[in-house]
This record gives C-alpha cells, structure tokens and sequence, in this order.
C-alpha cells in the first residue's frame, strides 16, 4: 500500500497574523501560493506546483485559505480522513452570521450565484446539532478541502473568469465539477474552521495580489 504523504496547498493573498501564524503550526508539508489571482493560479501556477507535487511523491492535496484558523486535532482529522474517503473537509462560518459554507443539498447551478447558495447552507446550530461525525456535503468553500492526486489530476484547479478577468470561485467551480461526476463529499463534523475576515476594511484584509511580488514557497 502506497504510504499517506498529504500536503498543503495554501491560498495567500493578505497579510492576517492570526491565520498565518495558526497555519505554519498545521503537521503537514505546505506549499504557499502568494499574491496571485485566482485566474493566474489555474493557468501558470498549479499545472507546475501539481507537476511538483506528483514528483515529490505526494498523494493528497489539501487546500486551504489566508483567513482562517483551525485546532492541529480538527487538521490531522479531516486530512486523515482522506484515507478512506475520496474527498473530505472541514468547515467554518461565513462572516458572522448564522450560517456555515458547507451544504445540505446539491448545488443549482453551474456557477454561483449571489443570494442562492445561502438557501442550501447548514447553519452552524444545524452543524453542532447534527448526530453522525461525518455529514454529506456538496460544497466546501476550500474549508480544508482534500483529494488524492489522482483525482486532483481529472479535476484541477479552475476558476469562473470574472468580469476582469482576473479569475473568483475556484471552490464553487471545483464543487460544481465533483458534482456532475457523483463523486461525494465528506464533512467532518469536529473539522472546525474559525473564518475570520469580518472587518474587510481593516489593513490586515486588504488583498494583495496584483501589489505584492508574487511567490511560490515550500515548507517540508
């Protein structure tokens, strides 16, 4: 049996003490993908850094944001979890309000769709009440959200273009994409994620990309 070697595809493009310093202390290999765009990430970044990936014997690839923080325990649990089922994540709130981002039901449409995606949400009380450990989900928001390469390489990272073009939605397109397949989704109830990007004007939130020198860094 091929050995379980997971890494860490981190999403960076602000600069949030509290998440960065939360994320270097994550048990596992990272690669973090600086100051670019969604749509540079889909076209000159990820065919290289997955090449890479592969290369390194990597089996697992989880992706993760700049914003969050999560417990080493809820981080060993979803990534482990990977193990025995083909897509797995964790799972936070959305701002502060009542819901979280992942999803009771499947997704409408093929692109999201402000004011829709909320009507399917669990809420966070629906989350804390639920019975079973793990819960079916369609939609991840990147909380975590790990797969085999192997999967990775039928379904790589994309995104939806945008009006500039500068690429939004990568978690939704991937979802959307996992969907169509039937290929399920497993929430880990106890994957907490703690979203912290509630005062969007503040320095600390401000996105960099397109400002900052773009950067791709490994830590093994």
């Amino acid at each position: 049996m091929k050995e379980f070697k997971p890494i860490i595809f981190i999403m960076r493009v602000r600069q949030i003490p509290e998440s960065l310093t939360n994320i270097s202390k994550f048990p596992y290999p990272k690669v973090w993908v600086e100051y670019y765009r969604e749509k540079e990430i889909e076209g000159e970044v990820w065919p290289k850094v997955f090449s890479q990936i592969v290369g390194k014997g990597y089996t697992h690839i989880s992706i993760f944001s700049d914003d969050a923080v999560m417990k080493k325990s809820a981080v060993v649990g979803v990534i482990e979890l990977a193990q025995s089922f083909a897509v797995t994540c964790g799972w936070c709130n959305l701002d502060s309000g009542p819901y979280s981002n992942i999803s009771k039901s499947r997704l409408v449409k093929p692109y999201p769709k402000a004011g829709r995606v909320k009507d399917i949400l669990y809420t966070i009380e629906e989350i804390e009440g639920y019975e079973g450990d793990l819960i079916r989900t369609w939609f991840t928001g990147f909380s975590l959200h790990t797969m085999p390469v192997s999967l990775w390489s039928q379904f790589p990272f994309q995104c939806y273009p945008g009006s500039l073009g500068n690429g939004y939605a990568s978690d939704y397109h991937l979802c959307w994409r996992l969907q169509k397949n039937d290929i399920p989704i497993t929430a880990l109830k106890a994957g907490r994620i703690r979203h912290i990007r509630k005062a969007i004007e503040k320095q600390d939130f401000k996105v960099l990309a397109g400002i900052r020198e773009k950067n791709i860094r490994w830590e093994e």
